[in-house]
């Protein structure tokens, strides 16, 4: 009998867990400064200057330690660290539904390469709002330099809170038809098409959606305002897998200069079809919404050729450029996250930061530039920058 409870407090004490917090001291890092010499400021700039990262920071003294914040923050960053304080810290929040969380996800790794490149102090949240449900009765007024909503629909806008600290990256103002104090970052697909009509000849082609709500407005509006231009219209499904009835013994694609207002899949299914059936058309447009760097994955060498896209990322900083690269992050192909750190970075600057993209806020609405890009077998380059005329057609 003995043996036996012997037996059962050994097997009670073999899965035993803890329950107390344990008052050990967490591990921290620390860099011994070994040498008898002092170092002042030219010494630490020194180290600097070597790449000597570990000798600067075993060599800084705490009451210079401000003086080199900016270097010292950086490299606290990659060592884990504690950051220095200097200043208030940038407050920022995330709100977005919860079947988007890629998308936040990939707009935080952005927010902090700008962030990073900016070198301050900042906090940030993420919400995650149940979908189907408004996310501007999930805004609430506080402290926060910036409230960022990755809102799609545009009659989620009609209770948005009266702040003008509420940043949407999404949604382009002048396409909304209601007033609202926020701020807006989504492109002007419209004014991409304008830059784009002026590469086309006379004779355009058309592919569109007819379930999606933005292929048939940019069809429409491309239709509506194509004087001088004869437009033929050719429409698909999201669940088609053969665009043939429309390219099989086509003439017209022959001579004509194709505009895709399809999604990357589809386009990459039409183009090569095209070239199955021999239509070798005379050029390929597209706005920002086939501009993606898996272009270079569903399309053949041979079929890149040709193809024109309307772009409105800018060049990145070079600090931004880095740290998104460090972190794993392509901010150069996804427009939702150039828009959410130019729309920060124009926001921010209201608050004393200095600003690092040139896009201007222009009565609540994030300006860019549009780039025409080139597609050759390997690569992309600028082709032109046009004048980009406010007239329609």
């Amino acid at each position: 009998m003995k043996k036996l409870i012997v037996l059962l407090l050994s097997t009670l004490f073999l899965f035993a867990s803890a329950r107390y917090i344990s008052p050990l001291p967490l591990p921290q890092t620390q860099f011994m400064n070994l040498d008898t010499y002092e170092c002042n400021d030219y010494c630490l700039r020194r180290f600097l200057q070597n790449e000597q990262y570990f000798s600067f920071l075993a060599h800084l003294d705490p009451q210079k330690a401000k003086d080199f914040h900016v270097e010292y923050n950086r490299l606290a960053q990659l060592l884990h660290l504690t950051p220095l304080e200097v200043g208030k810290a940038v407050k920022i929040t995330l709100i977005v539904h919860e079947n988007l969380k890629r998308v936040a996800t990939k707009s935080m790794k952005a927010l902090l390469s700008y962030l990073l490149a900016q070198d301050v102090k900042f906090e940030s949240t993420t919400k995650l709002i149940p979908n189907g449900a408004p996310l501007s009765q999930y805004i609430e007024p506080d402290s926060f330099n910036i409230i960022i909503a990755t809102i799609y629909d545009k009659d989620d806008m009609a209770n948005m809170p009266s702040m003008q600290s509420i940043y949407i990256p999404t949604l382009n103002k002048n396409s909304l038809g209601v007033q609202s104090y926020a701020q807006f970052g989504g492109i002007d697909y419209f004014k991409q098409l304008r830059a784009l009509k002026s590469f086309m000849n006379q004779n355009v082609a058309i592919f569109y959606l007819q379930d999606s709500p933005l292929s048939q407005e940019l069809t429409n509006y491309f239709v509506a305002n194509s004087s001088g231009k004869r437009v033929k219209t050719y429409a698909l499904k999201k669940d088609d897998k053969n665009a043939a009835r429309y390219i099989k013994d086509n003439g017209y694609l022959k001579n004509a200069s194709i505009l895709f207002n399809t999604p990357l899949v589809k386009t990459a299914m039409i183009v090569s079809q095209m070239n199955y059936y021999n239509i070798e058309s005379n050029s390929k447009f597209s706005t920002q919404i086939n501009l993606n760097e898996k272009f270079f994955d569903l399309l053949h060498p041979k079929l890149r050729n040709g193809f024109f896209f309307a772009n409105a990322i800018g060049p990145l900083p070079q600090k931004v450029d880095g740290f998104a690269q460090l972190i794993g992050e392509n901010i150069d192909f996804n427009w939702i996250e150039y828009s959410t750190i130019c729309g920060s970075d124009a926001i921010l600057a209201q608050h004393g930061l200095q600003r690092l993209f040139h896009e201007p806020l222009v009565n609540g609405q994030l300006e860019y530039d549009t780039h025409i890009l080139q597609a050759t077998r390997y690569n992309l380059f600028d082709f032109q920058k046009p004048q980009e005329s406010s007239q329609e057609f």
